[in-house]
């Protein structure tokens, strides 16, 4: 099994807007506009699933608090994924809606 990727900080650079660009600027987890204060959300520890689209998200600071927080809602809305699963075949739940994350920073309605 090989390691999980991890992005260089031009990657991270890139990606950041990516992440900004599909989040539409909003936090996911409380659905407010994220501003200047998004951090990324591994959805899958970083050490277990790495850096990839699939696997990231932008939310609040505090937000980010309390997904950890509430791991059991978490895990529900797809924004905790368990290490025996993908992120890329667990949706998550944005606004109401479910969707699945690609690999190129793309988003589709389950």
């Amino acid at each position: 099994m090989s390691a999980p990727t991890r992005w260089t900080r031009q990657e991270w650079d890139e990606a950041n807007l990516t992440l900004y660009v599909r989040s539409s600027g909003t936090c996911w987890w409380c659905a407010r506009p994220l501003r200047d204060t998004a951090v990324r959300h591994h959805r899958l520890r970083r050490r277990e699933g790495g850096d990839s689209f699939q696997n990231l998200c932008l939310l609040h600071p505090t937000c980010h608090v309390e997904v950890h927080a509430q791991p059991t809602r978490a895990k529900e809305r797809g924004f905790i994924v368990p290490p025996w699963l993908a992120p890329l075949d667990v949706s998550i739940e944005v606004l109401g809606q479910r969707w699945f994350l690609d690999e190129e920073g793309g988003r589709a309605r389950v």
